[in-house]
């Protein structure tokens, strides 16, 4: 995302934090936040396809619906099926189509006409909208120094920072890995349903630094492009419970230069975590 963008973002999200005086409250106050917007919120009951009469690829993203936006009630819709941290989100995700004004007028000229989102800006809208959910949720530099001021390690998002901020593990360290002020990695996986010698790359993130030294990191993949097979470090390094013992793993830096790196893992059971970076900075 441009960092114009961005910045625009950020300021918006001030701007409601300000508004909902939650700057400083924890965990995050998202009912006050919500109704600083002008919206409310109403739980409903997830739609299946016995639901309604409707083609199969409607029914197909009905089953993926966790919450939308109806601009004439002023009303966030919201899957009651989902967990605490999970309605958080998602309730701020939807604000944020309210909230940001290019949203926002989009969408109103949108409700008077036949026309639709193209692929691409709905795309746009949506990494946007997850931005300002995650700025608003971690109130922004508030949810930086606490990162950079706690003992560095996976264990601060964990077991610190998601309750403080009300926020889910995977949003958390997420978060923690681009905010903690250190070169570092982060690396998820989802683990096969089937067995514990599979692991599928989900995504990797960075903080900047850490992009700067390591560059696009070429994964050791085993069995297909995003699969690391029961062979693989990652798998052999799993945690066996909640958290693994902390490993090392050689990396390659831009330069060529093989730099050794500590690895932490956390295994929530949905996904599998490892934080990297180079050995002696934390």
């Amino acid at each position: 995302m441009p960092g114009a963008q961005r910045q625009e973002i950020r300021q918006h999200a001030d701007r409601l934090l300000q508004e909902a005086i939650a700057y400083g409250v924890f965990p995050t106050p998202a009912k006050a936040i919500i109704a600083a917007s002008g919206l409310k919120v109403s739980y409903i009951q997830h739609l299946t396809s016995a639901d309604c009469d409707a083609p199969e690829k409607v029914k197909r993203a009905m089953a993926k619906l966790r919450g939308f936006l109806h601009r004439g009630e002023r009303m966030i819709y919201i899957d009651k099926e989902l967990g605490t941290t999970q309605r958080k989100f998602v309730s701020l995700h939807e604000v944020a189509h309210h909230w940001l004004p290019d949203h926002r007028a989009t969408y109103e000229i949108l409700e008077d006409s036949d026309e639709e989102l193209s692929e691409d800006t709905r795309d746009e809208f949506e990494r946007a909208a997850n931005c300002f959910a995650s700025d608003v949720l971690f109130q922004l530099d508030q949810f930086t120094r606490d990162a950079r001021e706690s003992e560095f390690g996976i264990g601060a998002p964990v077991k610190i920072l998601s309750k403080r901020y009300g926020a889910s593990n995977y949003s958390t360290i997420r978060r923690y890995t681009l905010e903690c002020g250190r070169r570092a990695g982060l690396l998820i996986c989802d683990p096969s349903p089937d067995s514990r010698g599979v692991l599928q790359a989900r995504r990797f993130v960075a903080s900047d630094d850490f992009q700067r030294a390591f560059g696009d990191v070429d994964w050791p993949y085993t069995s297909a492009p995003e699969i690391f097979g029961p062979e693989s470090w990652f798998v052999r390094n799993r945690p066996l419970n909640n958290f693994q013992v902390p490993r090392h793993w050689k990396m390659k830096t831009v330069s060529g230069e093989r730099v050794q790196c500590t690895v932490e893992a956390y295994d929530s059971t949905r996904q599998v975590f490892f934080l990297v970076y180079p050995s002696g900075e934390n």
